[in-house]
């Protein structure tokens, strides 16, 4: 991973594939039909692009007195307020989604313990990635979690990863950093989806990352088709 001074942060999200580095990042969606065709039957779409290590834009979406902000959203992530971290992201999403007409996603506790053992996974073994060391993917974690079932027919699922460090840790940095990439910004304004899962954990991949406050990302999404 490449290192990084204190107060900078390296952001990533992404659709089940790994991301090579902690500056690059890569999508790749599913939609799986189960029902005697397997996995081999997903349509997959791929692309991959630079992020910088700059600090990103921020979030397009101001508030007005009709949209306070999201609580705790400009705040650095500490251990205690991980918790509401995970608020503010919903928050900064679903308004996101709701300024494109597309409805709010609700949280699956299913999706969020998938998205927090990943997150936990990823800060213990010092690898950032959607396909864990041990093979597993993301389709493997929501079966795990519960969140697809045998019956399950059809489904589209998604994942967005991020980590950032200082100021830039805060859920305000990096939603916007997933907002100005098209592809990022696709899986959140997806009107597909209807599921989310999130877990923002104090801590990084990296190990060499030197900032007192810093953060990892998971959002999990998905859609039971039938």
């Amino acid at each position: 991973m490449t290192r990084l001074p204190p107060g900078a942060a390296a952001l990533c999200a992404a659709l089940l594939f790994a991301c090579p580095s902690s500056a690059s990042a890569h999508r790749r969606s599913e939609r799986c039909g189960r029902r005697g065709a397997g996995r081999a039957g997903c349509r997959e779409d791929r692309a991959n692009y630079a992020v910088a290590h700059s600090r990103p834009r921020s979030v397009a979406i101001t508030a007005t007195a009709e949209t306070p902000p999201c609580p705790s959203a400009a705040l650095p992530v500490t251990p205690a307020g991980a918790g509401a971290a995970q608020n503010a992201v919903l928050c900064l999403v679903n308004r996101l989604r709701a300024a494109h007409r597309e409805r709010a996603l609700t949280t699956d506790a299913a999706l969020q313990a998938a998205a927090r053992r990943h997150a936990t996974e990823m800060i213990a073994g010092h690898f950032f990635a959607h396909t864990s060391p041990d093979g597993s993917t993301m389709t493997d974690r929501d079966e795990e979690a519960g969140y697809l079932t045998p019956g399950d027919a059809a489904f589209l699922l998604g994942e967005n990863l991020a980590w950032g460090t200082g100021d830039l840790s805060s859920p305000a940095s990096i939603v916007a950093a997933w907002e100005r990439s098209p592809e990022h910004r696709a899986n959140m304004l997806d009107a597909s989806y209807r599921q989310t899962g999130i877990a923002v954990l104090a801590g990084v991949p990296d190990a060499e990352a030197t900032a007192k406050t810093s953060a990892t990302y998971v959002q999990e999404f998905g859609t039971v088709l039938e």
